[in-house]
């Protein structure tokens, strides 16, 4: 990961609600190793991935996650819950709406729209 990304979360319990992470060099929220919850968070315009949740337990919902350039949400070796959350207009040609690669991994309500290959899931 470039030390330019928005928000990194290696090794923590970490709650975040109702914040914008925009215009960064790397990753909009990045999560290592950890215990999160994601609500109401506007992610966009990012080089790369929007939310990217990684060997973690997230419950991640009802943010907006749009225009980021690796993808919208990525999700890989880790349970987590996304539940109404806005997916649009991210650009990756795997998942660039939803990337989910080999986890318990629950959807409900959530809308992915008008992103380059809109749902991918990866599975052992």
């Amino acid at each position: 990961m470039d030390a330019g990304g928005g928000v990194y979360v290696v090794d923590a319990a970490v709650t975040m609600r109702d914040n914008h992470v925009f215009e960064n060099a790397d990753t909009g929220i990045y999560v290592l190793r950890s215990s999160v919850t994601i609500t109401g968070n506007h992610v966009y315009s990012n080089t790369q991935s929007g939310i990217e949740v990684n060997t973690s337990t997230a419950a991640i919902s009802g943010n907006t996650v749009t225009s980021n350039t690796y993808g919208g949400m990525r999700v890989s070796f880790s349970d987590a819950v996304l539940t109404g959350n806005v997916v649009s207009n991210n650009t990756y040609g795997k998942g660039g709406g939803l990337f989910v690669e080999e986890s318990e991994t629950t959807l409900t309500g959530n809308t992915i729209i008008s992103s380059i290959e809109d749902v991918t899931a990866v599975c052992r």
